[in-house]
Order: structure tokens, then C-alpha cells, then sequence
């Protein structure tokens, strides 16, 4: 799933060069290479992790059989967070001690959601507590089906992003892009200061295969 959209992208460019004609625009590496691009890259900078799991991370979407580590409270609750921006119902929840132990399941009444983070209360909890446990789980989770279901912030870092990565595809790979004394617009490879700001209200603040 994309997180922007390319007349979005091209609004915002064109809205940067003075209102030129779009015909000079290339529509085809835009939609094809730049805007999934950046919506990747803004997958892997916001979870912080390599494995293909991150891949659409705000797609709301149903997940079977995720497998995650958890974290027994010491007040007797399973706690664990799945590997989407958040969670919109449980299904399914299971745990158990490691892969050779009983596995012990919750019934999804006695679950509660509170964002990304998701809460079970087993009705006799059968191992030690505080502990790490293994909780296998089938949710529904993330943050909306396209891209009019997500925040605005969201779609807005995006798509900046995706126009400082067409602004490199466009004139090459240098550190600066752009010339102040024929009066173009300077871009650095650096992420857009407004990016980093979303960034941080996005960011994920757990681990993603280790609770923490």
C-alpha cells in the first residue's frame, strides 16, 4: 500500500515550481518507483526494522497467527505488541512459556485493545510472573485501506518524501540539488525537517521482535 498518491505528489510540485505545467512531470516513475519508495522507507524508519513484516505497516489489514514476544505483568495480565501502527480487534490469543510448554489461550472478551498495544487477562494465569512468554495472535490491525483513511500528517510527510526522492531521481545523486545563483530550488538528501517532526509522532516506541 502507498501512502500518498501521485496527484497529491504532483499538486505539491507543481506548487514548488510556480504553478509550471505538469507535462514535464513523469507520471510513470513517480507512481511506479518514487511514491512506493518513500512509503517503504517511511515503513522502515518508523518501525525501525529490516524484515519484510514492515512492509505496509499502517495497511489495515487481518493478520492470522502472528507470533510475537510478550510480557507477563506482575499483576497477572499478557501483554505484547503486534507489528501494526494499531490494533482494531483481536480474534484469536494464545501463549505459552517457550515452544515445548502448554500453550494456554485467552477468550478475546477478556482482551482490551489501547492502540498499538493489546492487553489479555487469562482467567488463571499458569506461569511465572513478571516474565517473557511466547503469544501467538490473529488480529485486525492498522491504520486505514487507502490512503483517505489515513492521518493527514501521515499522507503529508509522505508526500514530501516522495518529492526530495523524485528531486534525486531527477538531477542525480549529489549531496545538494539545486543552484541558489540560477534561482532553482536547493534540496539535500537529507529527509525534510517536517518529515522528522511527523516522524517522532509516528514512531514506533516498541521493540519489533522483542517486547520492549
Amino acid at each position: 500500500m502507498n501512502y500518498t498518491e501521485l496527484t497529491r505528489v504532483k499538486l505539491m510540485l507543481l506548487s514548488q515550481t510556480s504553478g509550471s505545467s505538469g507535462s514535464s512531470l513523469d507520471d510513470t516513475l513517480l507512481s511506479t518507483v518514487v511514491i512506493p519508495a518513500a512509503s517503504r522507507a517511511w515503513d522502515r524508519k518508523v518501525t525501525k526494522a529490516k524484515d519484510a513484516g514492515a512492509i505496509n505497516y499502517f495497511m489495515l489489514e487481518s493478520v492470522q497467527n502472528e507470533e510475537l514476544e510478550g510480557q507477563i505483568t506482575a499483576d497477572g495480565k499478557v501483554c505484547c505488541f503486534p507489528h501494526k501502527s494499531e490494533v482494531q480487534s483481536v480474534q484469536a490469543f494464545s501463549y505459552q512459556a517457550s515452544i515445548i510448554q502448554p500453550v494456554y489461550t485467552v477468550d478475546p472478551s477478556r482482551i482490551k485493545v489501547r492502540g498499538g498495544k493489546v492487553l489479555a487477562y487469562p482467567i488463571t494465569l499458569s506461569l511465572q510472573v513478571p516474565d517473557k512468554c511466547d503469544v501467538t495472535i490473529s488480529y485486525i490491525g492498522g491504520s486505514g485501506s487507502s490512503v483517505d483513511d489515513l492521518p493527514d500528517d501521515l499522507v503529508d510527510a509522505v508526500t514530501l518524501l516522495s518529492i526530495r526522492f523524485y528531486r534525486e531521481a531527477e538531477t542525480g545523486l549529489g549531496d545538494q540539488i539545486g543552484v541558489a545563483e540560477l534561482a532553482t530550488i536547493i534540496y539535500t538528501k537529507a529527509w525534510p525537517i517536517r518529515c522528522m517532526d511527523l516522524l517522532d509522532v509516528f514512531l514506533r516506541r516498541t521493540g519489533w521482535n522483542h517486547y520492549g
